[in-house]
């Protein structure tokens, strides 16, 4: 019954991002490359504030960091190739919401920090690999 769960959660969270993308190839691109590079960041800054001792506002500082990503990868898009940040525009900002959900609700397998970053690339990685 778990793994149907975990099923449903991968397809709803590949589902999220994708279904609003114009059909290009190099926009999925983009997405999935902010997708990923959200999840890593998020575990490094998950872990440090499991560190630090700040649970309580776990929430709201990794839903901060993920948006502050956002904004700098945006930034970094305008830069490089304008079009695309045109058309991608507010799109960019659902892989930071369900990054932020799958960072934040699923579980933790343990306290280290490699183990933790390997399974959450594992999911992000099968995630890539259901939207591609």
């Amino acid at each position: 019954m778990i793994n149907n769960n975990k099923l449903f959660i991968y397809l709803a969270a590949s589902l999220s991002m994708i279904i609003p993308v114009p059909g290009r190839v190099v926009f999925c691109v983009y997405i999935l490359v902010l997708f990923n590079l959200i999840v890593f960041l998020s575990t490094l800054f998950n872990h440090g504030i499991t560190l630090l001792g700040f649970e309580k506002y776990k929430i709201g500082f990794v839903a901060i960091e993920s948006i502050a990503i956002t904004i700098f990868f945006k930034q970094l898009i305008v830069f490089i190739c304008p079009l695309i940040a045109l058309n991608l525009s507010f799109i960019l900002y659902f892989p930071a919401i369900t990054s932020t959900f799958l960072i934040l609700f699923m579980p933790d397998d343990s306290n280290s920090l490699k183990n933790n970053i390997v399974s959450k690339m594992k999911i992000t990685l099968l995630i890539s690999v259901i939207v591609f």
